[in-house]
């Protein structure tokens, strides 16, 4: 009896502690003052939600746990950025993943035919016992796929390819996912390496409509904003094969950006041979750091119209792709190609190309040969 007894007041005293965090979730979903004060690190949720168990503590509650970690995050982050930690994210992506693994154990499409019996109480009990049953599952499929986009944002937030690539392989199966969750999805496969899965979300992205142009408009004017329009668009160009390892994500300081032109052809192409006499030419600029994000990397090109590259890269090789759309209509493509140099270590060497075309199908080419310096900044 004593046994029951406290099984049973463990039970309600979890029932009131999920009670509490729906109640704070909605704070935290009105904004405000009072969300700011809710999310607060030590504070009552956050001190029971940073302490859960991940091991037999039920999936619902530990995906509770994790969106409200999450949203106390995000908060934290608009109010004082520096300070805002990540252990709200590690603790939310321990128990969302954890949810989800679980969750698909136990959410099951209801089966098999509606009870026949002769007696028409029994046949109408057994009826509302499989209606009761698919509003069960339907609640349960929604709760999943929720959960699926928490897990999605951690993943994206951590910065963590390994995670990325775990949650871009668990959605790839899903049709239904809404318009926020397909552009993470998106993103979390392009730095996990499933160049498929970019071709695919992409797509769906381009016939959706703005998304992928307000990412190229973005990185046009933010050196730090990956450009996967571009990167889209390298996909499609290279058919990179899926990435097997993912390197560690790495800030790069780039030292030195030098060209010599190899070949020009096209109009205009006078004009690029006396740009780029015999010889390298090293850019002059102040050069913004370089990006590699799982497989992933991203580069803006200093110009007078900065050109963003984004692509693939690993340990040893990099393939960068960009463009830009002029007024008058010429639409202006390179892409730069590159290898850590065994010889010369911090140096890559490679290949920059563009291409130029006017309005009226005129093209003008270029290539060089091209070098980097390139130092892991600390």
């Amino acid at each position: 009896m004593r046994r029951a007894f406290i099984l049973l007041l463990a039970t309600s005293l979890a029932a009131d502690d999920m009670t509490l965090v729906r109640g704070s979730l909605a704070k935290l979903a009105k904004g405000g003052p009072a969300a700011v004060k809710e999310a607060e690190r030590n504070g009552p949720v956050d001190t029971l939600l940073m302490r859960m168990p991940s091991a037999g503590t039920p999936w619902r509650a530990k995906y509770l746990a994790a969106e409200w970690l999450l949203r106390a995050h995000l908060l934290r982050i608009q109010q004082d950025p520096a300070n805002a930690g990540r252990e709200a994210l590690e603790k939310g992506w321990e128990l969302g993943w954890s949810a989800r693994s679980e969750s698909r154990d136990t959410v099951m499409a209801p089966s098999g035919p509606l009870y026949r019996g002769e007696n028409a109480k029994a046949r109408l009990a057994s009826a509302e016992a499989l209606s009761n049953s698919i509003q069960s599952q339907k609640q349960s499929t929604e709760q999943v796929a929720a959960l699926d986009s928490v897990v999605l944002e951690i993943a994206m937030r951590t910065e963590d390819p390994a995670r990325m690539a775990l949650v871009a392989a668990a959605l790839a199966p899903r049709k239904d996912l809404s318009g926020r969750d397909r552009i993470l999805a998106f993103q979390a496969a392009a730095h996990a390496g499933r160049w498929a899965e970019v071709a695919r979300w992409g797509q769906e992205l381009e016939d959706g409509g703005k998304v992928l142009p307000a990412f190229h408009d973005a990185a046009l004017t933010q050196p730090e904003a990956f450009d996967y329009a571009a990167l889209l668009a390298w996909v499609r160009l290279a058919s990179p094969p899926v990435a097997t390892a993912l390197p560690p994500s790495q800030v790069f300081q780039v030292s030195h950006f030098r060209l010599r032109l190899r070949e020009a052809s096209g109009p205009g192409s006078e004009a690029v041979r006396k740009a780029y006499p015999e010889g390298w030419q090293e850019s002059p600029a102040i050069l913004p750091p370089l990006m590699r994000l799982g497989a992933a990397a991203h580069w803006q090109r200093p110009a007078a119209r900065p050109m963003p590259l984004s692509g693939g890269a690993d340990a040893t090789h990099l393939d960068l792709h960009g463009f830009l759309d002029n007024p008058s209509g010429t639409r202006r493509t390179e892409r730069l190609q590159a290898s850590a140099d065994p010889a010369r270590p911090g140096w890559w060497t490679g290949r920059w190309s563009i291409e130029t075309r006017a309005p009226d199908g005129t093209i003008l080419k270029a290539d060089f040969e091209a070098e980097l310096e390139l130092s892991p900044r600390q």
